[in-house]
């Protein structure tokens, strides 16, 4: 297709009003004549407003020069949206999206790390019915195979967890711990993208089993530790691990907030204290453990203004530095900032309100 008059306005592609770039230009983009001609097609389309699948036709080699494009990606979507809705019968309106979804299943194999496809993966997936046995089946499957390529695509396992969301009358929040256990076990204790996803289940799983009822999270905080407590057996030096064990511990504060509950709370604290002992002070001692005990000791210092707890928050801290000499910076900056927070509480008492947290020396 030539590109005719009405088009050639847009041909450059350069600026907002289609004029192309100034001679005074700072900078001008050496795009290929592919991609202009693929631009100057398109936006002629969108001066049109065309939604045709003819339109549809002329966005694919915008896509295929510039993946990022996020207005031909956005028309795309307004194109096929009309498709559908201009369907004579649900059988054809099925066939559109059937045919987007094999386009994105192609784009994320080319382009895994590309947010413009999975987002458009999820406004063509979200068309379908949500109860959609076959369309389920094949969601998963698509994006297990992106995480085939890449466990660590945090793109996919981002879609994963809208996937189950979605279509969560089938799926359930229980599963994609099942799920995240196995890709941790069986293949990467370091996938820190896995740590992440299988955070997000926890969560969400604790806030719609809670049901008013403490012990839901009780059961979850105890399984995640001795999970934590497993992967540790072989990565003890995994700065994963240990953030998600802090994760634990904030979310048992947040969702546990029965004063009759405060004894499980402070267990869980002196249990997860107990832990990063064990590593933090073995031979070699972990950075990441002892790193843990003095947030720990910091924070119970700040709250209480204890004279031993604030010695030993700040010994931990120097510690730190003999064995991370990398960040002496940071630990010198942690002991300053735990001066001045103790000098305030001291200086004004009700300044802030009883945190919900415990550990203990």
């Amino acid at each position: 297709m030539d590109v005719d008059g009405d088009a050639a306005v847009y041909i450059h592609g350069y600026d907002r009003h289609g004029t192309g770039v100034s001679e005074h230009a700072i900078a001008r983009p050496e795009y290929s004549a592919v991609y202009l001609n693929a631009l100057a097609r398109f936006n002629a389309v969108l001066a049109r407003v065309d939604c045709s699948r003819d339109a549809l036709s002329t966005i694919d080699p915008v896509l295929a020069e510039c993946g990022a494009h996020y207005t031909a990606w956005r028309h795309r979507a307004r194109c096929v949206e009309h498709l559908v809705q201009a369907a004579t019968s649900d059988a054809d309106a099925r066939a559109v999206l059937e045919e987007e979804f094999a386009y994105v299943e192609a784009k994320t194999v080319a382009a895994p790390k590309n947010y413009q496809v999975w987002n458009h993966a999820r406004v063509v997936i979200g068309s379908f019915d949500a109860n959609d046995k076959i369309v389920i089946a094949r969601a998963f499957a698509h994006v297990d195979a992106a995480l085939a390529l890449d466990a660590k695509n945090i793109h996919a396992w981002t879609h994963r967890a809208w996937c189950v969301a979605r279509f969560q009358a089938t799926r359930s929040w229980k599963e994609e711990l099942e799920y995240t256990a196995a890709v941790l076990r069986d293949d990467d204790w370091w996938n820190n993208s896995a740590w992440n996803a299988r955070f997000h289940a926890v969560e969400i799983g604790t806030r719609v089993g809670l049901a008013g009822s403490s012990d839901v999270v009780q059961d979850i905080t105890t399984r995640e530790l001795a999970f934590v407590k497993e992967s540790l057996q072989g990565a003890d030096d995994n700065e994963s691990a240990w953030n998600y064990l802090r994760g634990i511990n904030t979310l048992t504060n947040e969702y546990v907030t029965d004063t009759t509950d405060d004894s499980y709370k402070d267990n869980l604290a002196d249990a997860s204290l107990q832990l990063a002992r064990e590593f933090a002070y073995a031979k070699p001692p972990n950075r990441h453990a002892m790193l843990f005990v003095a947030d720990a000791l910091a924070m119970n210092a700040q709250r209480t203004t204890d004279a031993k707890l604030i010695a030993d928050a700040k010994a931990t801290f120097n510690a730190l530095m003999t064995i991370d000499p990398v960040r002496v910076n940071y630990y010198v900056a942690r002991i300053n900032r735990l001066e001045t927070a103790v000098r305030l509480e001291l200086a004004y008492p009700e300044r802030w309100p009883e945190p919900n947290t415990a550990a203990t020396t």
